[in-house]
């Protein structure tokens, strides 16, 4: 034991007398150390990420596959995609003149590589519009609720979404869209949430089509907003009496989750948007995090401010007067499901005051490559940005009162008396999507 003590000393004394000596050699223990460190923390990693995904839950369960509702009499399916179009690089799309891509992209089916590569490429999307509005920052919310009178966030905007990330996310697209958002990462349960009500979409569909006996559906791909200047306001805005500032519109494209179809299929009444509450979350962090189930997820009771956004984008994408957004409920455990419809008009009053905050973003920041700050448009100290101010507080107080005065249209097994039948469209309106 002795001999053993006395030869570790020795040992360490060498080392320590090399090292000192042989600045080489010191660099290589040090880098040894810092690879053995990395390698650990890349195993502890790896069994973070696999006791996450062991007890993530089934974002499928129930869900319903595309053959199922395509079979339905009463929805209609796009034709099957054409090979060169299917085989062709997104680049050569926009070789094509822009009413002559819009009509080939409409009969592009949803998750295609196609689709996914002209939804990048478009600035802004019915999706990310309201984030790009600046609807989840917290003054917004906050005068949002004061003119709603709600006391519950959740019944305004997603209660997930609520911060600055979310606009930074549109700001990031915008700027690069080919390339996505991926560089900062989405909250861990909103991802979660979008993928579930991704995989419910079609359940919710066929859910409509029992539910709702007068209604037809139709498949649609990606529409872009042709007529933007018409459908979002003027392309020139004044800040004052005497200077006139011109302002870029940005691209916005839109994809429902369906098409309202007249009954004879001839031409679109209006849009429809799923949206399947997800009955999971995430709580905890790290090694503690853990999935738990939520009780009695209902329909929303409300339509919420960025549900509206997407909805007033897609009908003036589509060019059409109404819009369908059914909130829908799954259980997990039996698969019993709940279902609330809200119907919405489109209002052109709001899409020209919307169409001017989006302007401002997209000049303000997007062209400028300097990204939003929090609460922007809230507080301005100068002319420019009061004038900006008084266009989006305008904004708000219409959103307000636009939501105040959205409908249920049906109810899971209970109709409402105020359910639109088939509104009359402008003829003109069928005309062109003839």
């Amino acid at each position: 034991r002795a001999n053993n003590e006395q030869r570790e000393r020795a040992l360490s004394s060498l080392n320590a007398a090399l090292l000192t000596r042989a600045p080489f050699l010191r660099k290589y223990v040090s880098d040894e150390r810092k690879q053995r460190v990395s390698q650990r923390s890349k195993l502890q990693r790896k069994h973070h990420e696999q006791a996450r995904l062991k007890s993530r839950p089934n974002p499928a369960a129930f869900a319903v596959p595309d053959a199922v509702l395509f079979s339905h009499k009463r929805f209609r399916e796009l034709p099957p995609l054409h090979r060169s179009l299917s085989l062709a690089k997104p680049g050569s799309l926009y070789t094509l003149s822009s009413s002559q891509r819009r009509d080939l992209l409409t009969q592009v089916p949803q998750s295609s590589s196609v689709w996914r590569a002209a939804r990048r490429h478009a600035v802004y999307t019915a999706s990310n519009a309201a984030a790009a509005l600046g609807f989840y920052e917290r003054a917004t919310v906050a005068k949002l609720r004061a003119h709603l009178s709600r006391d519950d966030i959740a019944v305004i905007v997603s209660a997930a979404r609520v911060g600055h990330r979310e606009a930074l996310l549109a700001w990031q697209h915008a700027r690069q869209p080919a390339r996505g958002s991926g560089a900062i990462r989405a909250n861990e349960n909103v991802a979660f949430a979008m993928e579930w009500g991704s995989r419910h979409e079609n359940q919710a569909l066929w859910c409509v089509l029992e539910q709702i006996p007068s209604i037809r559906l139709g498949q649609v791909g990606i529409v872009s907003l042709l007529e933007a200047r018409s459908a979002l306001g003027t392309a020139s805005m004044h800040d004052g009496d005497e200077e006139k500032e011109e302002l870029k519109m940005p691209d916005v494209a839109a994809s429902p989750d369906a098409l309202w179809v007249s009954k004879t299929g001839e031409y679109p009444v209006g849009v429809v948007e799923i949206k399947s509450r997800c009955p999971w979350i995430r709580v905890g962090s790290g090694a503690e995090a853990r999935w738990v189930q939520r009780n009695g997820v209902q329909p929303h009771r409300n339509l919420q401010a960025d549900h509206y956004v997407q909805l007033q984008i897609q009908m003036a994408c589509c060019e059409v007067t109404h819009a369908l957004l059914a909130s829908h409920a799954v259980d997990p455990n039996d698969g019993s499901e709940r279902m609330r419809v809200f119907h919405v008009q489109r209002c052109n009053s709001w899409l020209s005051l919307a169409g001017q905050t989006l302007r401002y973003a997209y000049n303000d920041f997007v062209c400028n490559g300097v990204p939003p700050p929090a609460d922007f448009y809230h507080n301005s100290d100068d002319a420019l940005s009061s004038a900006r101010e008084r266009t989006y507080n305008a904004l708000l107080e219409q959103t307000s009162a636009n939501l105040a005065r959205v409908e249920i249209a049906h109810e899971h097994n209970t109709p409402h008396a105020t359910w639109p039948d088939e509104p009359n469209d402008d003829p003109s309106l069928r005309a062109h999507s003839k």
